[in-house]
């Protein structure tokens, strides 16, 4: 077995030491093929050759818009005669990060692949920085892509004429993925205005390839690239660039804008301005006088952006009567379209995303349903939540199936709801982990479900690692030993959390045991991980991580218990489990608590000072002024995991 690296090089020598150094840390040879670059790249290229064990380097005399398919089928041409039987292909602006390579992780993933089988990875698009990235549902926010394949003789590349797959789309064998919150960093959008030049070069080789195309659809389609409705961002993990050199912006921005400028001037040139008129590219300065632009009704996109970002904002904050009339005309405006757009640019573009905004707007604004219906309805605005709900599991995967299929087939709208479970590398189950929930027909609550896994952590890091990777608004601690049993369960969720217009709250369901005495299995939302910093608290060994919630939504009047929906704890000490290894850890088999369970009772009771200071931290967020009550008894109880 070799892994080969496959590197396509154009105008990159900012970048090129950094990429190709941290390419080679995964690979045992890279082939780099340039196309015809006119800066210094290929002399980067040859100076390390030795170092990043380059093998096979291909030179592009003249550079050719339309020749990226030609292009990734001649690099896996070379990395099959340099012995390759592993395909890792990274764009030059992107780097796995630091903590898939440590200690071989990533490559022993890659080594697990049978020909024909891809590998996935999460695409961590940096945004407007290089501290943050974009984790919002975008294209650029959730996003996993194919970046690694095991060779099978026969594939090839196919495809447009750029914008190609990078494995090739005739393999045959399962689509993998490493499901953990890591994966590969991705920095084109980092440097903002090289981004929007970057998107205005394509916008104007679009138009050049496929005249035949409408400038509205290709506006539309990298408009999306832009975009920032519903931005949402995380800061950047300090474990994924730790055992790189430092990186700054002179590596990576400012890097290739200008000849792309440069370009599109040329083909102002050439075609005439005119000719791009009807792209969105004229708010960046090209040194030529702006076209007139052909009028037309309404921009889809803006429209689109607006409507979106309308919906979310009156969902969080409540509605208003200037925002049920703006709701309004939007509606009709973008219902419009239709009408002044060629139909299968409508289909394709308009249509998809309209009909996704169309049941949270019959919901805000329930008359115009009613219209539309010519029925009744008592439906009244309701707040719908993304949810997470977050599990770090061992040595259980059958249980850990049979927690998720609960949660996806009981809630009302399984779209929006997550599942994430932690796994440590080391686990002897892994295995029957990755086979569990590897998606097969049949079997659609996988879909739902990211398998993170990674070193052992401890169960509380385990939760705050899930916690970061979560995309929810609402994020519930989630046992492998619990299941739900109330069909509707999230909708139920969503009028309790509708309650608490601050976002500042504690909940939990009825876990058939402790019912209202326990917050067993805490609810919260996104603001009160962000305004403290954690989901859980980070000290503890096993246990009063759910008391800990608890107290501080005491001392803030927040405790919420929701009696109504079942999501039953079956635990062995309530005589509804059986006795394994992760109970061991906490319990003897006569029922005796375990040193790790006794220290954390020891710590809660040492901790007052610091739940003190945390409740203060949410009561500064919250709507009116709070005064801070008694927390619970230092010796409260806490639930077993």
């Amino acid at each position: 077995m070799k892994i080969v690296g496959l590197a396509l090089v154009r105008n990159e020598e900012g970048k090129l030491p950094h990429f190709l150094r941290a390419l080679s840390r995964v690979t045992d040879a890279i082939c780099v093929l340039d196309d015809a670059s006119e800066d210094r790249s290929r002399e980067i290229v040859a100076s390390l050759v030795d170092e990043c064990r380059i093998e096979r380097v291909i030179h592009q005399p003249l550079w050719d818009n339309y020749a990226e398919r030609r292009n990734r089928q001649a690099l896996l041409e070379a990395g099959r005669a340099v012995g390759g039987t592993h395909f890792v292909i990274l764009d030059a602006d992107e780097v796995f990060t630091a903590d898939l390579i440590r200690g071989d992780y990533l490559r022993r993933q890659v080594e697990r692949l049978k020909p024909g089988q891809t590998l996935s990875l999460r695409w961590l698009n940096l945004w407007r920085s290089m501290k943050a990235y974009r984790v919002d549902g975008t294209k650029w926010g959730n996003v996993k892509k194919r970046f690694i394949f095991a060779d099978d003789g026969a594939c090839s590349y196919s495809g447009p004429r750029f914008h190609i797959d990078r494995c090739p789309t005739n393999l045959g064998g399962e689509q993998l993925a490493v499901r953990d919150g890591s994966g590969v960093l991705h920095y084109q959008f980092a440097d903002w205005h090289s981004a929007w030049v970057k998107q205005a070069w394509y916008r104007c080789l679009e138009r050049i390839a496929y005249p035949e195309k409408s400038p509205l659809e290709i506006n539309l389609n990298y408009g999306e690239s832009v975009s920032e409705t519903g931005l949402r961002l995380r800061p950047v993990h300090q474990a994924w660039t730790a055992t790189y050199p430092a990186i700054n912006g002179d590596t990576y921005f400012g890097t290739g804008a200008e000849r792309l400028a440069t370009e599109v001037r040329s083909w102002f040139a050439t075609y005439g301005v005119e000719r791009f008129a009807d792209l969105d590219i004229w708010d960046l300065d090209w040194g030529v006088e702006p076209p007139a632009r052909i009028p037309r009704r309404g921009d889809p996109l803006r429209l689109l952006t607006d409507f979106a970002a309308l919906l979310r904002t009156t969902r969080i904050r409540g509605m208003t009567a200037d925002a049920r009339e703006s709701l309004r005309d939007l509606h009709t405006e973008i219902a419009g379209i239709a009408e002044a757009v060629p139909a299968a640019v409508y289909a394709a573009y308009i249509k998809p995303r309209f009909q996704a905004l169309e049941d949270e707007f019959r919901e805000l604004v329930p008359e115009r349903a009613k219209a539309a219906s010519g029925s009744k309805s008592s439906a009244g605005p309701r707040f719908r939540s993304r949810i997470s709900v977050l599990c770090p599991t061992r040595g259980r995967p059958d249980m850990a199936v049979r927690m998720c299929e609960s949660i996806i087939s009981t809630a009302a709208d399984a779209d929006r709801v997550e599942v994430l479970l932690y796994v440590d590398e080391d686990d002897p189950a892994l295995d029957q982990y990755l086979e569990q929930f590897r998606y097969r027909e049949g079997r659609e609550f996988v879909r739902s479900c990211v398998l993170a896994n990674g070193e052992p952590i401890g169960i509380a890091r385990a939760w705050n690692h899930l916690a970061r990777m979560a995309q929810g608004d609402v994020l519930i601690m989630g046992g492998d030993d619990q299941t739900y049993d109330d069909a509707g369960w999230d909708s139920r969720l969503d009028e309790e959390v509708a309650k608490y217009p601050d976002q500042i709250y504690c909940m939990w369901f009825n876990d058939g045991h402790w019912k209202d005495k326990l917050c067993t299995f805490p609810i919260v939302s996104r603001k009160w991980v962000d305004t403290l910093g954690y989901f859980v608290p980070p000290f503890f060994e096993r246990i009063y991580l759910d008391t800990w919630l608890m107290d501080l939504a005491q001392r803030v009047g927040r405790l919420h218990y929701v009696p109504d929906v079942l999501t039953e704890h079956h635990h062995v000490s309530y005589g509804k489990g059986i006795y394994d290894s992760t109970y061991a850890e906490q319990l003897g088999p006569d029922g005796s608590l375990k040193p790790a369970v006794r220290r954390d009772m020891d710590l809660f009771a040492s901790t007052v000072a610091y739940r003190e200071t945390d409740a203060r931290r949410l009561a500064a967020v919250m709507n009116g002024a709070v005064v801070l009550r008694e927390g619970l008894p230092v010796n409260g109880r806490s639930s077993l995991a």
